[in-house]
């Protein structure tokens, strides 16, 4: 069985979900078996998950059907930032994964499972379509500010606010603006 113990301790959602999919697509070329961390030490190790309600578990339902548990496997790191083809080819079984594994490549030979996967609980489902419903056809910017990881991490520096004026001068100034945002506070 192969494991990623830390999944959840390195990025939120969307690292949540290139880790999970590159151990489940790792765990299906091998035919092994592969367990994801428990809810209740999910985020641990980084108050930023720890206290999002945005986590795998909290948005995909079909999550809870996977074996949760944390298992005691030698750490394998990923060696490099993109795909790792060596390591997707020679995995060896009772390791656990560690990185952020960013490439569709370990997954894509099952990726209508992860699709399925990543359906959104209705929970989720019920709050897009009601944001969806409130657009009802208008004209609509979609705005994204990242912000609280990057104010400590100088690999991502922060745009300055000329940056986001800047951009919206090239729409309609009677166009809809949709921010989305992980820092609400500043973006009001």
């Amino acid at each position: 069985m192969i494991s990623f113990n830390n999944m959840g301790n390195l990025g939120r959602l969307a690292n949540q979900m290139f880790q999970y999919a590159s151990l489940k697509g790792i765990a299906r070329k091998h035919g092994y078996d592969f367990s994801i961390p428990p809810e209740e030490v999910f985020g641990q190790y980084d108050p930023l998950v720890r206290d999002d309600k945005l986590n795998i578990y909290n948005v995909f339902d079909s999550i809870h059907n996977n074996n949760i548990q944390i298992s005691r496997n030698q750490v394998l790191q990923e060696r490099m930032h993109e795909f790792d083809e060596e390591l997707f080819i020679k995995c060896p079984d009772n390791i656990d994964l560690y990185g952020y594994y960013q490439s569709p490549k370990y997954f894509e030979h099952i990726a209508d499972e992860i699709k399925n996967d990543f359906k959104f609980s209705n929970e989720v489902k019920s709050i897009c379509d009601e944001m969806y419903e409130s657009i009802n056809g208008k004209k609509v910017v979609s705005l994204h500010i990242r912000r609280t990881d990057y104010t400590v991490n100088n690999n991502h520096p922060l745009q300055p606010m000329s940056y986001y004026e800047d951009a919206l001068k090239l729409f309609d100034k009677n166009v809809q603006i949709l921010v989305f945002s992980d820092d609400p506070k500043w973006c009001q």
